[in-house]
C-alpha cells in the first residue's frame, strides 16, 4: 500500500466521504460509462445523467440501456436520466461535464445557477472553448463560469475507451486538480479493480495532452486509408505528434512528464491506433470521402467561418452522423501555436488538408520530414478527383431551388450583406419617381421595383426569397438542344448568305476563322469541367464563340448574354433557349442580385455543366482591356473546393477585323438583324487548357489564375497587320511619312522584341495597314503623309494589343480585303 501511495495510484476507495447524489452531464459513450462504473460502485448513490436526445429517457428509465450512444450495454437501477437540466443538478453534491466541447460554455452558463456551492465539479470534455475570442481550457473556462470552485475543479482523463470502460476493461485515468482533496472525491468515486486513478496537480498538462492527441488520430486514421501507408508511417506519426504535443505543452506551462505520461502520449497510442476510437474513424471516413468524391469548403464557406468559426467543421462533416472531438481541437491548436510561435508542421498539415483542400499527400511528405513542411506545402495542391457526367445538356433551369437555397444561405450569413442592400435598395427606390408604369425602363425595372418596396423588417427573409427567386427566373437558361442546333445552324445560313451577296469575298471565304486545339478541348471534357473564358471585345462575342463550338463538335457551354440585347419577349426566350443566361451589368451593384449571378454560376460549375463566360463582365474603354471580376471568378472555382473536381479553363480570344458595334445598335431590331452582325470578319483562338488545380498551391489562387488569363489572352490573340500599323501610327504622335513606314515598324517590332518571330512582315503590315485605314476613312494621304482623321479608331486598334506579349502572336493576313 505504501508503494502504491509513493507512485500516487488509487485502485480503491479511501475512507473519504462519497457523494450521494451525482449529477453527469451528458449521455454521450464515456459520460455514460462512468456514470455506469460510479453507480456500480456505489449501488447506494444516486446518479442522475442530463440527456440532450429526449427519447433517451423512456430507454434509461425503463430499460436501463443507452441504445444511441452505448448500445447492449446494462445501466445499474441508480442510474436515471432527465431531460430538464435544473432537475439533474439541484441537490447534487458532485457534478460532471461530459458534453462535447462546443456546447460546454453554451450548457454550463445554463447549469451555472443551479449547482449548489457545496458540489464537487470535474470534466470527461476534451478540447478548447472559445469564450470572448479568447481560447481557453477547458478547466480555465469551468474555472470562469464557477469562481467559487476554481482551485478544486478536476479533470478525469486517459486512454479510455468507453466501450472497454462499460465491459470493464482494465484501465489507467489520471485525475487532476490543483487540489488534493478534490482529486480525492473523484477518485473515491471511480477507482475500482479495473480501473486505476493516477493523481497530478498538472491539470493544464492533463488538458493539453489529450486534446492534442484527438488531431493526431484523425491523422492516423487518414494514413491508414492512404496507399502504401502501414504501420512504419504511423509509427512515425506518433513520434512527431508527440514532439509537437511536448513542444505545444511546455511554451503553455505544462509539464513534459504530464504530457508524455498516460493522458498525453498513452491516450495518442490508444486513440491513434483503436478501432474504437471516433477520431481515428473519422479520419478514415473523411480520407474516403477525399479520394473519392471531395468535400470541403468554398470561398463563401470561408467567409461565414469568420464569423462562426466551427462552420467549417460542420461543413466538411456533413454525411458523417458521429462527433470527433478532434476536429473542434485543431484550428485553436494551431491559432495558439501561431502566437506562441511554435512549429507544428503534422498538425498543420492535417488543418490544410481538412479545411484547405490539399491533397493528402501533404501529411504523408510531412511525417517524413517535418523540417521540409514549407517547402513540401509550397508544392502541394489540391486533391481532385474525376468530374460528374450526365448533366451536361441540363438546363440551368432545374437547379432554381438550389441555387436560391445557397444564395439566401450565403446573404443571411454575411454580417454586412443587410447594410449593403437597404443603401441599394433605397438608392433604388428613390430613382423611380412616382409610382405611374411610365417612369420604369421595362417590365423587369417594375417587377424589381415592387419586389424592393414590399421588402420590410418583419419580412425580411421571406421577401428577399421572393425577389432572389425572381432574379433567378431572369438569370437562368432554358437551354434546349434542338432549339441550339437549329439557331446554329440559322446562322450559318446568314453567314453564308453575307458572303455570297455583290462585293462580298465569295461563298468559299470563310469570314469567321478558327484557331486552336479541338482534340485536346475533347480530352479535358472526360475529366474535368469546362470553362470557357472569353477576353470581352464585343457583346455579340458568345454567337461568334458557339459557331466555333459547334463547328468544333464541343459539349455546348451556357453562354452570357448582355440582359440589355435581350430588349423582347422573343429575343429572350431564342437566347435562353440557346442556351444563353442572362446578365444585366447595371444590376451588379445590388448584392442580392450579384449573389444570385455568382451562386447560379458556381451550381452550373458544380455539376458539370459547361459555361462560357467573360470574366471582365464589359469591353474595356476604347478596346483596352478590362479589369478581371475576381469576385465571380472566386465563385466559379468554387466547385473545385466543394466536389474536388478539376476546372479547365478554356481562354478564348477573339479578333474583329473592323471595330464591333455598340450594344444598343441591335436593341429594337428583329433578331434577323444578326445578319448584318455575321458579315464581320472575326478570328477566334482557343488556347491550350489552364488546370485550376495546378494553382492550388498558392494562397493567391484568383490572384494567379487572374494574371494567367491575362497573359494568355494577350499571347494567343490573332493580330491584324492593321492593329499593329495603328499602334505604329499611335507611337509617333499620329504623324507618320509613308516613306519612312516600313523602317518605324521595324523599329517597333525591335522595341517589342518581336524581330524573332518571322510572322512579322514588314511590308505586308505596311501594305495591309496602309489599305485598311484609307478604305475605312480613319487617315488620308497626302504628300506622303498620312493624316489621321478618326484618332478613336486608330487609339481602339492600337489598344487592342497596347499590353501583348507579340513575340509569338499569330498575324493574320488573310484579311477580307486580300485578292
Amino acid at each position: 500500500m505504501k508503494n502504491k501511495e509513493k507512485l500516487n495510484i488509487t485502485v480503491s476507495s479511501s475512507n473519504a466521504a462519497v457523494p450521494g447524489r451525482i449529477a453527469v452531464i451528458g449521455a454521450g459513450a464515456f459520460g455514460t460509462s462512468i456514470a455506469r462504473t460510479i453507480a456500480r460502485n456505489h449501488p447506494s448513490g444516486r446518479i442522475i445523467l442530463w440527456v440532450y436526445e429526449k427519447e433517451l429517457v423512456d430507454s434509461i428509465n425503463n430499460n436501463h440501456v443507452n441504445n444511441l450512444f452505448l448500445p447492449g450495454i446494462d445501466l445499474p437501477s441508480n442510474i436515471s436520466a432527465c431531460s430538464e437540466i435544473k432537475d439533474t443538478v439541484k441537490e447534487a453534491e458532485a457534478v460532471i461535464f461530459a458534453t462535447p466541447s462546443k456546447v460546454l460554455y453554451e450548457i454550463s452558463l445554463r447549469v451555472k445557477k443551479y449547482v449548489p456551492d457545496s458540489a464537487s465539479i470535474a470534466y470527461l470534455t476534451k478540447g478548447f472553448c472559445k469564450v470572448h475570442n479568447r481560447i481557453l481550457t477547458i478547466s480555465e473556462t469551468l474555472g470562469r463560469l464557477f469562481p467559487l470552485h476554481k482551485d478544486k475543479i478536476t479533470a478525469i482523463y486517459g486512454p479510455s475507451h468507453a466501450e472497454e470502460v462499460s465491459r470493464e476493461f482494465h484501465t489507467c485515468l489520471n485525475v487532476a486538480s490543483v487540489s488534493g482533496s478534490a482529486r480525492k472525491i473523484f477518485v473515491n468515486l471511480i477507482a475500482c479493480d479495473y480501473i486505476a486513478c493516477r493523481e497530478t496537480d498538472d491539470i493544464t498538462g492533463v488538458d493539453l495532452g489529450t486534446t492534442l492527441k484527438n488531431p493526431a488520430a484523425i491523422a492516423a486514421g487518414i494514413l491508414s486509408v492512404m496507399p502504401k501507408c502501414g504501420d512504419n508511417l504511423a509509427g512515425a506519426l506518433i513520434t512527431e505528434a508527440l514532439a509537437e504535443m511536448v513542444r505545444f505543452g511546455k511554451a503553455l506551462g505544462a509539464r513534459e512528464e504530464t504530457i508524455t505520461g498516460i493522458a498525453g502520449l498513452g491516450d495518442l497510442v490508444a486513440t491513434a491506433l483503436s478501432s474504437h476510437s471516433r477520431n481515428r474513424r473519422f479520419g478514415k471516413d473523411i480520407a474516403k470521402q477525399l479520394l473519392n468524391s471531395g468535400i470541403s469548403l468554398g470561398f463563401f464557406d470561408k467567409l461565414i467561418m469568420i464569423i462562426r468559426p466551427e462552420y467549417g467543421f460542420e461543413k466538411i462533416s456533413e454525411g458523417i452522423n458521429y462527433l470527433a472531438e478532434g476536429i473542434y481541437g485543431i484550428e485553436p491548436i494551431l491559432e495558439l501555436a501561431e502566437k506562441k510561435k511554435i512549429s507544428m508542421p503534422v498538425y498543420r498539415s492535417l488543418y490544410e488538408i481538412l479545411l484547405n483542400k490539399k491533397d493528402p499527400a501533404l501529411l504523408v511528405e510531412t511525417i517524413k520530414d517535418p523540417s521540409k513542411f514549407d517547402e513540401i506545402y509550397k508544392r502541394t495542391r489540391v486533391h481532385v478527383s474525376g468530374k460528374r457526367k450526365g448533366l451536361e445538356k441540363k438546363r440551368g433551369g432545374i437547379f432554381r431551388k438550389t441555387i436560391l437555397k445557397n444564395a439566401i444561405e450565403n446573404l443571411t450569413d454575411d454580417p454586412v450583406f443587410k447594410l449593403q442592400f437597404e443603401k441599394y435598395r433605397n438608392y433604388f427606390l428613390s430613382g423611380v419617381e412616382g409610382n405611374s408604369e411610365k417612369n420604369y425602363k421595362s417590365a423587369f425595372d417594375k417587377k424589381e421595383y415592387e419586389l424592393l418596396k414590399n421588402i420590410n423588417e418583419s419580412n425580411f427573409e421571406k421577401g428577399l426569397k421572393k425577389l432572389c427567386d425572381f432574379y433567378i427566373r431572369d438569370v437562368s437558361d432554358d437551354f434546349n438542344s434542338f432549339v441550339y442546333k437549329t439557331a446554329v445552324k440559322v446562322l450559318r445560313v446568314l453567314n453564308v448568305l453575307n458572303r455570297i451577296k455583290p462585293g462580298s469575298p465569295g461563298i468559299f471565304k470563310n469570314n469567321i476563322k478558327i484557331y486552336g486545339n479541338p482534340r485536346k478541348i475533347r480530352k479535358v471534357n472526360r475529366h474535368s469541367n469546362i470553362v470557357y473564358a472569353s477576353a470581352y471585345k464585343s457583346y455579340l462575342d458568345f454567337l461568334f464563340i458557339n459557331m466555333a463550338i459547334d463547328r468544333y463538335s464541343l459539349y455546348i457551354p451556357r453562354f452570357c448574354v448582355d440582359r440589355k440585347i435581350a430588349d423582347s419577349p422573343l429575343k429572350s426566350k431564342i437566347l435562353k433557349l440557346m442556351g444563353g443566361y442572362f446578365i444585366n451589368t447595371e444590376r451588379l451593384v445590388n448584392p442580392a442580385y450579384k449573389e444570385v449571378v455568382q451562386a447560379y454560376l458556381s451550381t452550373l460549375v458544380e455539376h458539370g455543366i459547361h459555361i462560357l463566360v467573360f470574366p471582365e463582365i464589359e469591353a474595356g474603354k476604347c478596346g483596352a482591356p478590362a479589369e478581371i471580376n475576381r469576385e465571380l471568378l472566386s465563385r466559379i472555382l468554387d466547385a473545385l473546393y466543394k466536389n474536388m473536381e478539376e476546372i479547365a479553363l478554356i481562354p478564348v480570344e477573339v479578333s474583329h477585323y473592323l471595330k464591333p458595334a455598340e450594344k444598343d445598335s441591335f436593341n429594337g431590331k428583329s433578331i434577323l438583324a444578326l445578319k448584318n452582325v455575321l458579315n464581320s470578319s472575326v478570328k477566334i483562338n482557343f488556347s491550350d487548357p489552364v488546370y485550376v488545380s495546378e494553382f492550388s498551391n498558392s494562397d493567391n489562387i484568383v490572384g494567379m489564375l487572374t494574371e494567367k488569363l491575362k497573359t494568355v489572352w494577350q499571347a494567343d490573340a490573332p493580330v491584324y497587320p492593321h492593329y499593329i500599323f495603328c499602334r505604329v501610327i499611335r507611337d509617333n504622335n499620329y504623324v507618320l511619312n509613308i516613306e519612312e513606314a516600313e523602317e518605324l515598324i521595324s523599329r517597333s517590332l525591335r522595341k517589342y522584341d518581336c524581330t524573332r518571330n518571322r510572322k512579322f512582315k514588314e511590308k505586308k503590315i505596311l501594305k495591309k495597314g496602309l489599305d485598311f485605314v484609307l478604305k475605312n476613312k480613319i487617315c488620308t494621304v497626302g504628300d506622303s503623309s498620312l493624316s489621321v482623321l478618326k484618332k478613336e479608331e486608330i487609339d481602339y486598334f492600337s489598344n487592342l494589343i497596347s499590353n501583348h506579349d507579340l513575340k509569338n502572336a499569330e498575324v493574320i493576313y488573310n484579311t477580307p480585303d486580300s485578292n
